[in-house]
């Protein structure tokens, strides 16, 4: 996605959930200055094979037990418990640092390709985790900074979703999404979850619009 139509979703998102946009430009500095001197590896061909993006749906353990997954695995960090319980590593893990960082970090130690965003929320996180672990991109929902991109989306999920998109995946399988049933842990506001859900189906919805299909409901979705 194109940065000035993203900013138009970002702005509505910024305002409906009360996020302060300098904070996430300040966390998006940070993460730059822990990650530019690494020279992050950044993809050099497209993706060739379907991608499936792995979610945190309420029925994702059994969503994955049924599905044989046959092309290039990303995971939102929220569900990797689940994955390596049920498929063992992914190819990419999609993580905000507000997932299991103990299995964060066990991923990035077997290579599992770490894309790591920043926003405002997560600043102590980066400057806390990102030294220990090979990050090999560095996100932000801002406006990009030094080696960091912005290729749209706002949940780890979607925004795995609009990654895939950009290098060219022929296929996109959504599994494990459900926008109507959050997965919050304890102590989350489910409110301010079921918001955040309902932003992702709203940028999928477009992502599958520009990709020329539709996003229909269900545990495997294809765009």
């Amino acid at each position: 996605m194109e940065f000035d139509l993203w900013n138009t979703y970002y702005r509505s998102i910024c305002s409906d959930l009360g996020i302060d946009s300098q904070t996430d430009y300040d966390s998006a500095f940070s993460l730059n200055s822990l990650i530019e001197k690494r020279k992050p590896v950044w993809i050099q061909e497209n993706l060739t094979d379907r991608v499936y993006v792995v979610g945190n749906g309420p029925d994702v353990e059994h969503v994955l037990k049924d599905l044989n997954m046959n092309g290039t695995v990303f995971v939102a960090d929220s569900a990797i418990e689940k994955y390596l319980g049920i498929k063992g590593y992914p190819d990419y893990l999609f993580s905000d640092l507000d997932g299991p960082l103990k299995l964060i970090k066990k991923c990035s130690d077997e290579n599992v390709r770490l894309v790591v965003h920043a926003h405002g929320d997560n600043r102590k996180n980066i400057e806390s985790y990102v030294p220990s672990l090979k990050v090999h991109m560095g996100t932000t929902q801002n406006r990009p900074v030094g080696v960091l991109r912005n290729f749209g989306g706002f949940t780890d999920g979607d925004r795995a979703a609009f990654f895939a998109h950009f290098f060219g995946a022929p296929e996109i399988i959504l599994v494990g999404f459900d926008f109507s049933r959050p997965s919050v842990k304890e102590g989350s506001d489910y409110y301010r979850k079921a918001k955040k859900l309902k932003w992702a189906e709203i940028l999928l919805s477009k992502l599958a619009l520009m990709r020329g299909t539709s996003l229909k409901p269900g545990q495997v979705i294809r765009i």
